[in-house]
């Protein structure tokens, strides 16, 4: 498998995605080093789920007006499209990987 960036990677705390619990502890911003801040969006790297970024950099679940923003923002549907390009060849592993998560955390 062969793990890719959009932009420059940046280290965040570690933390969980909030629907499938895969770990983050990164960020990477959709072009640019970019360095993520508290209430940026942010987009599971495997399932796609949108999150905000709180005062420690950890995922939190987006308030309801976060994602009335975040589905209008061009960033965001630029992100969505390029993770979606860039993860066809593992989209299968990835599948497999949230399932087993999932499975593991009930």
């Amino acid at each position: 498998m062969r793990w890719r960036s959009f932009g420059e990677d940046n280290k965040t705390p570690l933390s969980k995605c909030v629907d499938c619990g895969m770990p983050n502890d990164g960020a990477a911003a959709a072009s640019g080093d970019a360095k993520p801040r508290p209430d940026d969006f942010s987009i599971c790297f495997y399932c796609g789920h949108y999150a905000v970024f709180d005062q420690d950099l950890r995922l939190r679940e987006p308030t309801q007006a976060e994602i009335e923003k975040m589905v209008f923002d061009p960033r965001v549907l630029d992100m969505k499209r390029q993770r979606k390009r860039e993860l066809r060849p593992d989209e299968k592993f990835f599948e497999f990987l949230v399932h087993l998560t999932k499975a593991r955390t009930k």
